[in-house]
């Protein structure tokens, strides 16, 4: 088997039941895995060989994805990615029609050519990378709001504090009297 055959062969078995941005994500795993092995003079057949069945891996990366935050099978927290692979326009088994995979007319809409690469996955990948995640957007808006929660008081001690603290030295004078005297002022 060459890498062709076996990022295809991963892809395909991947691509039922995880959406294309995991499925992206575990092929450039895979494929710069085997680049860099080749690159440090293994042979491509002995690295693939090592690396075993991809049915097997790919069960694998799909039970840990599914497995959820606390990687425990079979708990509350399990992830179904069903609705997200509809929801990108694919069936419910993530395959679209049309794309060819090693002589095959069903895939997941892109073909690896003979290095591994994948433009259309590496594309969807970057697309899903850029701007500002969620979680930071809530962060940053939060901090936003503080900063001008806190200069809207500041401002408002400056204008108010010739009056108050006038006042404020006024109670403390009452307070210690009262305190001094035991109530009787």
């Amino acid at each position: 088997m060459n890498k062709r055959e076996f990022l295809n062969k991963l892809n395909e078995y991947m691509s039922y039941e995880l959406p294309q941005s995991i499925v992206a994500e575990k092929l450039d795993f895979y494929a710069d895995y085997i680049d860099g092995e080749v690159s440090s003079g293994r042979r491509i057949t002995d690295v693939i060989d090592e690396l075993g069945d991809p049915q097997l891996i790919a069960r694998s990366i799909i039970d840990a994805a599914k497995s959820g935050p606390d990687g425990i099978p079979g708990t509350d927290d399990d992830l179904d990615f069903g609705e997200n692979i509809a929801s990108n326009g694919r069936a419910r088994n993530g395959y679209d029609s049309g794309s060819v995979y090693g002589g095959n007319t069903a895939g997941q809409g892109s073909t690896f050519t003979e290095d591994g690469a994948s433009a259309d996955d590496r594309r969807e990948q970057r697309a899903g990378n850029n701007g500002i995640h969620v979680y930071q957007f809530g962060c940053l808006t939060a901090m936003l709001i503080m900063i001008a929660v806190f200069a809207v008081f500041g401002a408002i001690m400056h204008i108010l504090s010739p009056i108050l603290a006038p006042i404020c030295i006024v109670f403390l004078i009452v307070w210690l009297l009262n305190r001094t005297t035991g109530g009787r002022w």
